[in-house]
């Protein structure tokens, strides 16, 4: 019955652009309890590297998602999935939702790479509502920039986009500038849900073999003002501009300034990057467990952020070089709290580990025990007023340890 059904949907589509969702496939689901699954190959797909297996995609994606739940396959290719342009995971026309999981299969290098033109996304979603992607990993080919490999969004039509859960998948960013991993609420701005998302041992990778970070490469870039409820449990991030960010990207057409927060990290690791966590939104955010290392800044609290509250426990921060010798800077009247972390500096000149800044409000900084070491001052407050509180703190050393609390009126 199943090779049956998927030779009649491959015949209808072919006769047509909408796909009915038939009899067979229904007398399926009754007789088995399961939907279908749907193999990218069956719909023409070559997995060779040189036919542009963008269609076939599309086709596979359309026919399951006409079945009503069903199951993407992509199987391991011989080469390479080459992929030309946008594919589009939406509802069919009229419906404001759509259900559809994806199992992918192959390493990194033998499995997708997007060979199309720049500022164009490789996935496409809209309206998908709980769903699991799993394996699913992205190559951009050199020279292309202002790419998303997965832009999740809404529309009037899909006002929803949540509970999703993306299993060990890897994008790989290329060398091209604004190069995004996953980029949730670009156009939505203020309206629509894009909320109760899980990245479980998902990786995102700029320029590892370019000798430098290339500008705007982000793994995770939230521009929506509802996406919120996100976690994250393992994965790495590295060679990259900022691992996550809810700033929105100037001059790309974001709707709204910065996205939303509310998320947690669970083991997230990093390395070789410009800025591990980027913070422009209120909300609470979580940083639980993980190493990140040799990279220019760890934590960045953009400025007049209103009452972020931000908790980084159990971390471990090492040989890091920041260009200005501060690995956190904090704005008013956000909070942080260290908790049982360890920051290292080996080989860098912090001239502040901590800086504290910001036009308004109070702004609060709790240190509860853990390892922190620095040549210079280990936090200094440069603006406003500022609330600390250094608690049972096991180790403050080097060499200038009598400078490690330096509260100088601030320079305005």
């Amino acid at each position: 019955m199943k090779k049956l059904t998927l030779l009649l949907l491959v015949v209808s589509f072919a006769c047509s652009d909408e796909i009915t969702y038939t009899e067979e496939i229904t007398q399926q689901i009754i007789n088995t309890g399961e939907s279908p699954a749907f193999s990218v190959k069956d719909f023409g797909a070559k997995g060779d590297g040189s036919t542009d297996d963008t269609k076939a995609f599309q086709d596979a994606i359309n026919a399951a998602i006409q079945a009503g739940g069903a199951e993407l396959l992509i199987p391991i290719p011989t080469s390479f999935y080459n992929i030309k342009n946008t594919i589009t995971i939406q509802p069919a026309e009229g419906k404001p939702q759509c259900f559809l999981n994806i199992r992918a299969f192959g390493v990194t290098a033998m499995q997708i790479r997007y060979t199309g033109p720049s500022n164009k996304a490789v996935f496409k979603i809209l309206g998908l509502k709980s769903a699991t992607i799993s394996g699913v990993k992205v190559w951009v080919d050199p020279g292309v920039s202002g790419v998303v490999v997965w832009d999740i969004d809404t529309s009037p039509q899909c006002p929803s986009t949540s509970l999703v859960t993306f299993t060990n998948c890897i994008v790989l960013l290329g060398n091209g500038v604004n190069n995004v991993g996953w980029r949730h609420g670009h156009i939505s701005g203020g309206y629509g849900d894009i909320s109760n998302y899980q990245w479980e041992n998902c990786a995102a990778y700029g320029d590892e073999g370019g000798g430098a970070i290339v500008p705007g490469q982000i793994g995770w870039l939230f521009e929506g003002r509802n996406t919120l409820l996100n976690s994250w449990f393992g994965g790495f991030g590295a060679y990259l501009d900022k691992i996550y960010s809810n700033s929105s990207q100037t001059g790309t057409g974001a709707t709204s300034t910065n996205g939303n927060g509310a998320v947690s990290f669970f083991g997230l690791g990093g390395s070789h990057n410009n800025i591990d966590f980027e913070i422009d939104a209120e909300q609470t955010y979580l940083i639980s467990g993980g190493r990140f290392e040799v990279g220019n800044k760890f934590l960045v609290v953009k400025d007049d952020v209103s009452d972020a509250i931000i908790t980084v426990t159990g971390v471990e921060v090492e040989d890091y070089l920041p260009a200005d010798g501060n690995l956190i800077h904090m704005g008013r009247p956000a909070s942080l709290t260290l908790d049982g972390c360890r920051m290292i500096a080996k080989g860098g000149d912090f001239s502040k580990m901590i800086t504290l800044a910001g036009e308004r409000g109070l702004g609060r900084l709790f240190v509860r025990g853990g390892s922190y070491s620095s040549p210079k001052p280990f936090y200094k407050i440069v603006k406003g007023t500022w609330q600390v509180d250094i608690q049972s703190v096991g180790k403050l050393n080097g060499p200038y340890a009598t400078e490690f609390f330096d509260n100088e009126p601030p320079s305005d």
